[in-house]
């Protein structure tokens, strides 16, 4: 009977370990949920901010386009209001922001949005080659794509094409001889099984004919 209710407690503590452990796991699963939605809303509430101020980042960045300066004075207020817009932007890399697009890198479709192409031979075929309006991410997260213009240079795609198209001969080539060595594997494991079975079969002892009784 003790035995018995030591048995009952055990299995009772059991019990409770298991569902404490469950509940831990509950819980450290829901922190780690409402951390990252905390941090999502964060960033969603900093980016739509952020986004109410990129007509005057525009405004900043198209000036800089237009204008000319030539006395000295011009000069001198050209450079207060770059001095201003680069003290801006870094206040807003404070808080996360970065800008997005940049002449010679690599197009991606997922940041850039082009607008343009423009032929050339000496550059390599899709890469930003001019960025016509900056875009920007707060936090790593993309609130809006680069305008920009793409490169297109046929003889340079044309010889990554051909790379590419040899890369992968290459790997299925790979890719074929690993199944061929696979097949023979296979195939000489099951020739081995077979001889075994082989060789258990002439070994074994033959039984005595039916119906035969054995002589004195």
């Amino acid at each position: 009977r003790e035995s018995a209710k030591a048995e009952q407690y055990a299995a009772q503590v059991a019990k409770v370990q298991d569902a404490y452990v469950t509940v831990k796991r509950d819980f450290e699963m829901y922190e780690k949920r409402a951390q990252k939605e905390k941090i999502d809303a964060k960033t969603s509430g900093k980016g739509e901010a952020l986004k109410k101020l990129m007509p005057m980042i525009d405004a900043f960045s198209a000036a800089f386009d237009e204008i000319d300066p030539q006395t000295q004075g011009e000069k001198d207020i050209d450079e207060a209001y770059r001095t201003l817009y680069r003290q801006m932007i870094d206040i807003f890399k404070t808080e996360g922001l970065e800008e997005v697009g940049a002449t010679g890198e690599e197009f991606d479709p997922e940041k850039h949005n082009a607008v343009d192409q423009e032929y050339t031979d000496t550059e390599p075929d899709g890469v930003v080659m001019q960025v016509f309006r900056p875009g920007f991410s707060i936090d790593g997260r993309l609130i809006r794509a680069a305008y920009v213009s793409v490169s297109d240079n046929p003889r340079d795609r044309a010889e990554k094409e051909a790379a590419q198209a040899e890369a992968n001969a290459a790997a299925a080539a790979k890719k074929g001889e690993e199944m061929e060595k696979q097949m023979e594997k296979a195939k000489a494991v099951a020739e081995a099984a077979e001889g075994k079975e082989g060789e258990e079969g002439e070994k074994a002892p033959e039984e005595p004919a039916g119906g035969e009784e054995a002589t004195e």
